[in-house]
């Protein structure tokens, strides 16, 4: 095999982290034409990577030999691979140091078995990017629809459920608040868990709770056990369908991953959407008991469903069975969860500064109605802004993902919350319903090009073994923070009777979260320009 190599490619060493894992190239049986991967990796300091080694793990599967071209810009997050033709199979694995002390090196193996197995099992992988992807893409996008929908349909129970239990609307909420939180609040612990067992194991079981907690819900004698029952029991199923889902689909995907993920996001939107009716024709038929006897038989359709996200996918580096190795190690060393991703900086400032993004994001919407009854605005008028909004939102995330392909997923984060950061500042100018309209069709579009900014930006920071718990982690910040913005706005606006002084303090809180990344992605790119001038010309590798 050493014969073939022929052609010498230079990759400096300042580039090789943006090279975090493994890319793989698998043959479009129906056509021999080169296929083109864009694959979106993150900025870091190379300081946090220092003394700690890089694989890259390139498959080809053509039939003639390649000639790879690589177009790396250090201003952008976007690697460009473009794949012409290789012998039958050969895995060639670069191991790239960020030590100048050490050397870099690689080795070239050939197998002539066109199929790849796990470990444990000689079951065939599927291949991403076939039409079984898009199934599963189709199977966590009801999933998420049915799921979640469950939970935020609360609002629509919550009259009928003040009525017969007689308690205060603050203890009602409460309820409602703690099965919506509850998927952000227990994510480490459901992203572990997906670890332990599979994406496609914990979408079973958290379908299989959420459906028992609905139906205990509907028997309860009293508000506090619920509680229990659908603040616990379903808020925690919830969590573990919701974290598994976004991390099964991102594998069996990578020349159209954004995309993919951008429909996954979409699912929270419409989960609202269809599910509304769905909830208050059940209400109108059966009464609140008989909801939520019905929602727990249309949550087991998940557990059908869920049977249809086969782990088994060759994924970037085997996913499966890395993940397998990691999690025997963990348990060896007596560890619960995983907090490797915390010593990633890009990890760690994405994180920050969506937190802090988020403590401000959900005050204009939360205030919006009494805001409207401020001005002498009917209810139903204002009915119709939060329709506007949901609109918006769900629209805005398909071409968002495009967006996240052309500019980066980071980009879009910052340029999104911007956006919203000025439309919450200029919400005090806008003192009639036309004018609240157009801020409101802003809004959605702000919030719906965040949320696919943001989770994309979050899932290609992290390793594929660090996903599953680490997107658990960002959503357990970006939930904490987002349940206290209101109540802070609430204040702001008791202490000065006026709503002005807390949309003022949600667009510049916005923006102190929009400076965080900014600051980060400036001084990540002056490291860069750093090591570039004390590190050689690069590393040479014959391929």
């Amino acid at each position: 095999m050493e014969s073939h190599l022929h052609n010498k490619q230079i990759i400096p060493k300042y580039y090789i982290y943006h090279l975090l894992h493994t890319i793989n190239y698998c043959r479009n049986r129906n056509n021999d034409s080169c296929r083109i991967v864009s694959y979106y990796l993150p900025r870091c300091s190379l300081s946090s990577l220092r003394n700690e080694s890089i694989y890259l793990i390139i498959f080809f599967t053509q039939t003639e030999y390649h000639d790879i071209s690589k177009k790396v810009n250090a201003g952008k997050s976007c690697v460009d691979f473009h794949l012409i033709a290789s012998p039958p199979r050969i895995r060639i694995n670069v191991k790239m140091t960020n030590d100048p002390t050490s050397e870099a090196g690689f080795h070239i193996e050939e197998t002539h078995d066109d199929t790849e197995t796990t470990e444990s099992s000689n079951r065939k992988l599927r291949q991403p990017d076939t039409y079984w992807s898009w199934v599963v893409c189709a199977a966590g996008f009801t999933c998420n629809i049915i799921v979640l929908g469950c939970g935020l349909c609360y609002g629509v129970l919550f009259p009928s459920l003040l009525d017969e239990f007689k308690r205060g609307k603050s203890d009602t909420a409460w309820v409602g608040s703690l099965a919506l939180t509850a998927g952000g609040i227990c994510g480490p612990v459901a992203g572990r868990l997906t670890d332990r067992f599979g994406a496609r194991a914990m979408v079973i079981c958290g379908a299989l709770l959420c459906a028992a907690g609905l139906l205990f819900t509907s028997l309860v004698p009293s508000l506090y056990l619920m509680f229990l029952t659908y603040g616990g029991m379903y808020g925690f199923g919830s969590s573990l369908v919701y974290i598994a889902v976004y991390v099964i689909v991102p594998r069996y995907f990578v020349k159209r991953r954004s995309l993919a993920i951008g429909l996954i996001t979409v699912s929270a939107g419409a989960s609202l959407l269809v599910m509304s009716p769905v909830c208050q024709a059940l209400l109108d038929a059966f009464g609140w008991r008989g909801t939520f006897r019905g929602l727990g038989c249309i949550v087991l359709i998940v557990f059908f469903i869920g049977w249809a996200l086969d782990p088994n996918v060759a994924s970037e580096e085997n996913e499966e069975v890395s993940e397998r190795s990691k999690t025997c190690k963990a348990r060896q060393s007596g560890k619960i969860l995983d907090f490797s991703m915390w010593t990633d900086i890009t990890f760690v400032a994405i994180t920050i500064s969506s937190s802090v993004v988020f403590i401000g994001h959900y005050i204009p919407m939360i205030h919006l109605s009494r805001y409207c009854e401020d001005l002498g605005i009917s209810a139903d008028l204002a009915s119709w802004l939060y329709s506007c909004i949901g609109a918006a939102s769900v629209l805005a995330r398909i071409p968002g993902s495009k967006l996240c392909d052309v500019f980066g997923p980071q980009s879009v984060f910052l340029i999104s919350s911007a956006v919203g950061a000025v439309e919450a500042i200029l919400l005090p100018l806008a003192t009639n319903w036309t004018g609240l309209l157009c801020l409101s069709i802003v809004y959605g579009i702000s919030d719906g090009l965040m949320a696919i900014g943001a989770i994309l930006s979050v899932l290609c920071t992290l390793t594929p073994t660090q996903k599953a718990q680490g997107f658990g982690f960002f959503q357990l910040c970006i939930c904490m923070t987002a349940l206290c913005g209101p109540p802070i706005g609430g204040w702001i606006a008791d202490k000065t009777n006026s709503y002005h002084a807390a949309f003022f303090f949600a667009g510049g809180i916005k923006v102190v979260g929009v400076v965080i990344l900014v600051v980060f992605n400036f001084w990540g790119r002056r490291d860069l320009t750093q090591e570039k001038n004390q590190i050689d010309q690069g590393i040479e590798i014959h391929l």
